[in-house]
């Protein structure tokens, strides 16, 4: 075989190998992109099933501080206040979480979902189901 003929063959052998790593790293990134996708998919339906269990949990809340807001036991009130304390404290929570994971949902907020939860203002400041006192 001569000098030549012994260049083309590591020139074919070369440029062959440089082909098949191409298909190669072609094939793996093709694998893990399905993968991070699959994963992504997973986290956004992990994050719609939390946010989905936080609006059940604050409309309980919600119907509790309703049910017992105006009656004339005062355990009663203090059971619409912790309501109401619990109520605010998951709009808060659902509110941040749907904020911070907007850029989760790929198009637009699964359906059912809104964008946030209102909080239930206090009825009467002088009634502050805690102390306030600053000072």
């Amino acid at each position: 075989m001569t000098t030549s003929a012994r260049l083309i063959a590591v020139a074919v052998l070369m440029v062959t190998l440089g082909l098949i790593s191409i298909v190669v790293t072609n094939r793996i990134s093709a694998v893990a992109m399905r993968l991070d996708h699959q994963t992504n998919i997973e986290i956004s339906l992990q994050r719609e099933r939390e946010a989905r269990a936080l609006v059940s949990q604050w409309t309980a809340s919600f119907l509790r501080w309703e049910q017992f807001k105006d009656s004339d036991r005062d355990n009663e009130r203090d059971w619409a206040n912790a309501a109401m304390m619990e109520a605010n404290r998951l709009a808060s929570v659902f509110n941040i979480m749907m904020l911070d994971h907007s850029t989760d949902w790929y198009v637009q907020i699964p359906e059912g979902l809104q964008e946030s939860i209102p909080t239930i203002p206090l009825q009467d400041p002088d009634q502050r189901p805690w102390p306030l006192s600053i000072g």
